[in-house]
């Protein structure tokens, strides 16, 4: 929407950009520097999972799979 409707009004905006986002992003850093490895392990293990599933669907359910199937969509997305 940014390219296509430059002068679109926005919904939201984030409050005091940069200035707030920048210590959020590094309260979260530091939050995820306390986690043990068991929790990096298992959420290394979901995220594969998550993955693996994502792309088999992506897989089995692509348009360009389909006879004649293209890359190209036109404007409603089909």
């Amino acid at each position: 929407m940014r390219r296509t409707h430059p002068r679109a009004p926005r919904g939201f905006r984030v409050p005091l950009s940069p200035l707030l986002p920048a210590p959020g992003f590094g309260f979260c850093v530091w939050t995820m520097a306390g986690l043990d490895a068991v929790t990096w392990t298992v959420f290394g293990l979901w995220l594969a999972g998550g993955l693996a599933l994502h792309l088999s669907y992506g897989i089995r359910h692509s348009r360009l799979n389909e006879p004649g199937g293209s890359a190209a969509t036109d404007r409603t997305g089909r």
